[in-house]
């Protein structure tokens, strides 16, 4: 289920004013889920105790875990390709990234070395 599910199905709680048991029942939920439910509407109202993270905080902190993730990789990706002050040893596709991280990022993020890329076919 998705997010705007979960959203109409919280709507259908708060709205009715029927117990927690029977909106569970109806949702086909368990009533443990629907606590849960109800529990961070109330952290994403501002009811929560301090230190509960919200929806929107808890997608941040999970987008910015992935890219820590993808950075190390990219680390790693360079170092292996950097073996050696002289550059003996490197790829071709490791000394081409590590002039790619040297240039300036253009607002798009994309650097005139990644643009100019023989394999990329909308290269300028």
């Amino acid at each position: 289920m998705g997010v705007p599910m979960e959203r109409r199905k919280r709507r259908a709680f708060t709205k009715g004013g029927r117990s927690l048991p029977e909106v569970a029942r109806d949702l086909d939920l368990t009533e443990s889920a629907l606590r849960v439910w109800v529990h961070q509407a109330k952290i994403d109202r501002g009811q929560g105790k301090p230190g509960e993270l919200t929806t929107a905080e808890r997608e941040e902190l999970h987008r910015l875990f992935r890219e820590v993730k993808d950075l190390r990789i990219e680390r790693e990706i360079l170092k292996k390709g950097s073996s050696g002050n002289s550059g003996e040893g490197r790829t071709p596709i490791a000394s081409f990234l590590l002039e790619a991280v040297k240039q300036p990022q253009d607002k798009a993020g994309a650097t005139a070395v990644l643009r100019r890329h023989p394999e990329n076919p909308g290269r300028t």
